[in-house]
């Protein structure tokens, strides 16, 4: 904190007008698990993403075992929708998806991380980019072929039971090799977890926002997060001045009016 203080404060002040705060200590300094301290983390680029998504989008008209693929692809297409952890998406209930909430729906995370010695963490999630449709589709198409409860866990394994964390780590990697990935390709959940922020980034969400969307404790995590693409700051600038523009037209007297 210190350091993003003493030498970003007017880089993050230019970008989201947030000033960073003096919150931690040495008593109230925020851990991350060790599975989630990953350093800098490059999120996969559009084209690999895409080359991902249409894969499995094939894969699913040829695959024995449709079902399986199916809800692979609503598991990790809704970490990159939503940026939720691979945790706390395969640890979401059927009852956890609100459709009734907000515009078009919210995802209840009852499992969130917290703080060292903190216990889980809740939040809201917001349904973007036809997430919703999406989970509507699988809870109507696939989840059924898993299961004939209608209630329990979102994501389930074959036998019937909870999907496991590593479990979905494992399918991840395993369909990226099915799909041709090379090694310098290949992608993780907590990946698409930082495609999420940097798109939002790049679409002009605002870093304390961000920080809800994510379950960070601390706003010094989020801005690690974000790794806008190489015209980040034209498109940025171009948004300012379109402001400001429709700002002094809004402003301007109406000469037909005198």
């Amino acid at each position: 904190m210190d350091y993003l203080r003493s030498r970003h404060s007017h880089e993050i002040w230019d970008l989201y007008r947030v000033q960073v705060p003096t919150v931690l200590d040495k008593f109230n300094r925020h851990h991350h698990r060790k599975d989630d301290n990953v350093g800098q983390v490059i999120p996969p680029a559009p084209i690999v993403l895409d080359r991902f998504w249409n894969g499995l989008r094939e894969m699913m008209k040829t695959a024995r075992n449709y079902a399986t693929v199916a809800r692979d692809y609503t598991l990790f297409k809704m970490l990159e929708l939503s940026g939720l952890r691979i945790f706390e998406a395969v640890m979401l209930d059927v009852k956890d998806c609100r459709f009734d909430l907000g515009e078009n729906g919210k995802l209840h995370v009852r499992f969130g991380k917290g703080s060292k010695g903190t216990g889980y963490k809740r939040r809201w999630v917001p349904m973007l980019d036809d997430l919703d449709k999406l989970l509507a589709w699988y809870l109507q198409k696939i989840r059924p072929l898993f299961t004939e409860e209608e209630s329990g866990s979102l994501f389930l394994s074959e036998k019937g039971q909870r999907l496991e964390r590593d479990t979905g780590r494992q399918v991840l990697k395993r369909r990226q090799v099915e799909l041709g990935f090379q090694s310098d390709e290949t992608f993780s959940p907590h990946q698409l977890r930082h495609a999420f922020a940097t798109r939002q980034t790049e679409r002009g969400v605002d870093l304390l926002t961000l920080k809800t969307l994510l379950g960070h404790a601390d706003v010094s995590t989020t801005f690690s997060y974000s790794t806008p693409g190489s015209d980040f700051l034209e498109k940025r600038i171009r948004m300012s001045q379109e402001k400001w523009r429709q700002q002094l037209l809004a402003e301007e007297p109406d000469e037909r009016k005198g």
